[in-house]
């Protein structure tokens, strides 16, 4: 009787094997997949030098790079120019605006090992504030009347004078350790050691630093997620020549900030292009009688081909714009109306603001005085170039431009700041990742501010001072939706375009991801943190299988 009980047994074991050896062919069979493996160096040329690596006081865009991959702040900007924790889990606000509270996080570390503290955001946050402070002075103005106190080891308090939306873009300044400086005086902080070999709390530490590179490597303290890469080489070059000669010439891996007519002499890697915050305008002199008839500053700017500006004396590489807003910002308007060339309805704007040619001499006039002024531009080779077109098309509508060209030097202290033209052809960056464009466009700001054209629109001002006060991110949106869609019927300056930035990499540089929109040039490292170089065989084996069957 037990021998027949044996039976079931044996077939049962058998089949077992069977299916063991079914299972194997079956799992042998499955294909491989490459994935991502840690290792390799990628190199990047640099125009430049880097010689101060601290946060509040780096100057170059080389130190701003190194900075952005060395330390956190509270908070960063994301693609969209939104702010968002970094160091910070969050924040409140307080119902009268003026007091944000915020809560850090409990795993953030300095490269040496030492958690990062709330005492760390007041000692930064003092640095900037002490009279001494020999860094960025916009930067410390902004910080100057705001109270900071410590509730705790991970949160902290700032108490503003007045309600101030934008101060959240304050927020994302990167932080200094308070254990390492606090005995080092302000006025000394830049040129101190920390400098060049920086205790930071940020994805990378520095390896070494000399006159010829900045090599980083992977703090290995940091939360976030950690590096394939084992080394970053920022090597630094005289001028950009030389830097895209290196990338030709596969020396390096990577080169940024290619302007647009050495895109043709670019002959490898792979090139990402984004939008930047970098906008090029004519501002009119708005108490120069000739502007101040809306219906004219509608004909300039539709009698204008911009596309072909940019086709002809930008190789392409800008993008024609209606809004003083970056396309892609939280706060940008899609729906703002956009001037289309159109040289019949430039002409019929024109006569019927009474300006028509009575004599055949081929300008327009009124009432005696022929319709001429000068357009004033720097001697950079391209503004030259994009000032000569604009009189040419404009010569079209019946127009007589006359194209004048100084130096850099001279159309600040006798064109810009005295605001002394009829029009100039002027670009400017937006230095933060908030949209606020109070001091270009308010009315307070016609004296020592950015608000050239002179421009007074009380709805203009009611609306640029309501978001100001704001810290509702979908009101402050709809507030700037409704200002540009303002500034595109009044025209206060006519818009041109907004520029691009160019960025190759080499192809087997991988998983390279470059955002639409770069609000600085050091958002093109946002996920280098996710490039890889080398990849490992994964077999996909019983896992891949049994996630099949279900």
């Amino acid at each position: 009787m037990s021998r027949i009980r044996r039976w079931p047994v044996l077939i049962a074991l058998a089949g077992l094997v069977l299916l063991g050896v079914i299972l194997f062919n079956l799992l042998s069979r499955q294909p491989t997949v490459e994935v991502p493996d840690v290792g390799g160096t990628f190199t990047e040329a640099v125009v430049g030098r880097a010689r101060v690596l601290s946060p509040l006081f780096a100057q170059s865009d080389v130190e701003k790079d190194l900075v952005f991959l060395l330390f956190r702040g509270l908070t960063r900007a994301d693609v969209s120019g939104a702010t968002v924790p970094d160091v910070a889990t969050g924040w409140t606000i307080s119902p009268d605006k003026l007091s944000y509270t915020f809560t850090l996080r409990n795993d953030v570390a300095w490269s040496d090992g030492v958690p990062v503290t709330a005492e760390d955001v007041l000692f930064t946050i003092k640095t900037l504030q002490d009279p001494a402070f020999t860094g960025d002075a916009d930067m410390a103005a902004l910080w100057k009347n705001i109270a900071v106190e410590v509730v705790d080891d991970h949160t902290v308090r700032f108490i503003l004078a007045e309600p101030y939306a934008p101060f959240l873009d304050q927020t994302t300044v990167g932080l200094l350790p308070a254990h390492v400086l606090k005995d080092v005086p302000v006025a000394q902080m830049a040129a101190n050691a920390f400098s060049a070999q920086p205790v930071g709390n940020g994805p990378f530490k520095v390896e070494k630093l000399d006159e010829a590179s900045a090599n980083l490597v992977p703090n290995p303290y940091d939360a976030g997620r950690r590096p394939y890469l084992s080394r970053l080489i920022f090597r630094f070059f005289p001028d950009r020549a030389s830097a895209l000669a290196a990338f030709n010439h596969k020396e390096v891996m990577g080169v940024g900030q290619i302007p647009p007519g050495d895109l043709p002499k670019l002959t490898a890697g792979a090139l990402y292009s984004s939008a930047r915050p970098i906008f090029t305008a004519i501002y009119l002199d708005l108490n120069n009688p000739l502007f101040q008839d809306r219906a004219v500053r509608q004909a300039l700017l539709t009698g204008l081909d911009r596309e072909a500006l940019v086709r002809q004396a930008l190789y392409g590489q800008a993008l024609v714009t209606d809004s003083p807003v970056i396309v892609n910002s939280w706060a940008y308007n899609a729906q703002t109306h956009h001037y289309t060339y159109n040289l019949d309805q430039a002409r019929a704007f024109l006569d019927n603001a009474g300006w028509r040619d009575t004599n055949g001499d081929g300008i327009r006039d009124r009432d005696g005085r022929p319709f001429e002024f000068k357009l004033t531009t720097t001697d950079e080779p391209t503004r030259v170039a994009v000032a000569n077109m604009i009189a040419e098309q404009w010569k079209g509508l019946g127009i007589k431009v006359n194209v004048n060209v100084v130096t850099p030097t001279a159309f600040q202290d006798n064109y810009l700041k005295p605001r002394n033209f009829d029009t100039i052809l002027y670009g400017w960056n937006t230095p933060d990742s908030d949209p606020d464009p109070y001091t270009q466009w308010h009315s307070t700001q016609i004296k020592g501010g950015q608000n050239y054209s002179g421009w007074v629109n009380k709805d203009a001002d009611r609306i640029l001072e309501d978001a100001r006060h704001t810290p509702d991110a979908a009101a402050r949106a709809a507030l700037y939706r409704d200002f540009q869609t303002l500034f595109a019927q009044e025209l206060p300056a006519l818009l041109l375009y907004h520029g691009i930035y160019e960025y190759a990499v080499d192809s087997q540089v991988r998983n390279v991801q470059v955002g639409s929109v770069l609000l600085d040039p050091h958002d093109r490292l946002q996920t280098v943190q996710q490039w890889y170089l080398h990849t490992r065989p994964s077999d996909t084996g019983l896992l891949s299988f049994f996630t099949n069957q279900r």
